[in-house]
């Protein structure tokens, strides 16, 4: 009887110290990718705050409008960092653009889609434009990210929430949300910002996933 329970001690120890390592499924707090264009974890980064305004009015009187569109894209990429390849992207009137840096998620689609930001509210996605002229203010439009996937002869439309934007130093705005899921149809919106300094280098920011550019107008 004695000899049993020495060797019992052994096992005890031993499962003990397998159920101080183990770990099954997710902590908590913990995601994973679950799906199409799903791929950044929510913990790359720390909690992000957001400060928000409300779209600007803006005074163009006097300016000079300049359009940025997006063009030639035809293979879905994600997180670009070639300059060289995002500048082919980028069409702007008027031969005002210089060049990009600092890309952070900033990725394509091959139907033409061009969008910023990451499946994660850790990390914002950005992008900085520079000109040749001062620019002062600027309206974006642009449209939540969204997919529609197609399972028994269903198509169910997934979309990003609460996704907003910011221009340098101001305040971040958000987009329009007024989804029509039985049409799934998705709305763009225009966002302006007026910028307090008058800036050669604009950096555009994306909180909350992910936004869909379709054009950005400069006033100069």
């Amino acid at each position: 009887m004695r000899k049993s329970r020495l060797l019992f001690i052994p096992l005890v120890l031993l499962l003990s110290s397998c159920n101080s390592t183990l770990d099954i499924g997710f902590s908590n707090g913990d995601t994973h990718s679950a799906g199409p264009d799903r791929s950044t974890s929510s913990k790359e980064g720390g909690v992000i705050s957001y400060s928000y305004m409300n779209n600007a009015s803006l005074d163009n009187t006097g300016l000079t409008k300049a359009t940025l569109s997006f063009t030639n894209i035809n293979t879905s990429k994600s997180d670009i960092k070639d300059e060289e390849l995002l500048m082919s992207y980028l069409s702007v009137d008027n031969n005002i653009l210089t060049g990009v840096d600092n890309p952070h998620y900033v990725s394509t689609k091959d139907d033409g889609t061009f969008f910023i930001g990451a499946d994660s509210s850790y990390v914002d996605g950005m992008i900085t434009l520079y000109f040749n002229v001062n620019i002062k203010n600027i309206e974006i439009t642009a449209k939540p990210y969204y997919s529609i996937s197609t399972a028994f002869n269903e198509e169910t439309l997934s979309y990003d929430h609460d996704v907003c934007i910011a221009v340098n130093k101001t305040g971040y705005i958000k987009l329009n949300q007024n989804v029509n899921e039985e049409t799934n149809e998705v709305p763009s919106s225009t966002l302006a910002y007026h910028l307090e300094e008058a800036a050669g280098a604009v950096t555009i920011k994306v909180g909350k996933r992910r936004a869909i550019f379709d054009k950005i107008d400069l006033y100069y």
